[in-house]
């Protein structure tokens, strides 16, 4: 695997309805389509990398995402879904490298903590 990022160079685009991920990738750019169809919300706070040098992103709009770069490829995965999670999602990733995403759901107006365990998703209020 190469080299991966501990200071990245990213820029989000939000164009036509498409979430596109552009990173700095030794000395060229590498542009990723991550998602179509919608508008998305994404903030500074919405991006973080781990010890491993992995970028973890989260966005949204009527559902929660959460995207892990790994050098290599995007996964992308529903954290919650009918949720309207605002502009304030923030990510951030624990010892392990597994992510906790705090937000707040518009529709019930209440703070949830997302966090990523044994390959789940766990949310509480």
């Amino acid at each position: 695997m190469k080299q991966l990022y501990k200071s990245p160079v990213v820029i989000a685009v939000f164009l036509l309805c498409q979430l596109t991920v552009i990173l700095a990738d030794d000395s060229q750019w590498v542009q990723t389509i991550l998602r179509q169809g919608k508008t998305f919300e994404l903030t500074a706070r919405g991006l973080c990398s781990d010890d491993q040098g992995r970028l973890h992103l989260v966005y949204g709009e009527s559902d929660l995402f959460y995207a892990l770069y790994d050098g290599e490829t995007w996964t992308i995965e529903m954290v919650d879904e009918d949720v309207v999670p605002g502009r304030g999602a923030s990510i951030d990733v624990d010892r392990r490298g597994e992510p906790d995403i705090c937000y707040i759901d518009i529709n019930t107006n209440e703070l949830k903590l997302a966090s990523k365990w044994d390959n789940q998703w766990h949310i509480s209020t």
